[in-house]
């Protein structure tokens, strides 16, 4: 998994419904998209609010998510 926690990459807490997760997913990828910020965008942080939003997006993805924050090493 990634280094990076997908709740704070959404700004977002682990309590959080689908749609608080869709609606701040689609805030952040307006803040930092590429056409309204200009060459200056960087790539990475869109690609981690899509990989997070991939991950927190989809249930089944999600609960696994959590099973991995809760037990890291027992996968």
């Amino acid at each position: 998994m990634s280094d990076t926690c997908f709740y704070a990459v959404l700004q977002i807490t682990g309590d959080a419904t689908a749609a608080e997760i869709k609606s701040a997913y689609r805030n952040l990828v307006k803040r930092h998209h590429p056409y309204i910020n200009g060459p200056n965008s960087k790539h990475d942080q869109n690609a981690r609010i899509n990989a997070a939003y991939e991950v927190l997006g989809d249930a089944q993805r999600r609960r696994q998510y959590a099973a991995y924050l809760r037990h890291p090493f027992s996968q």
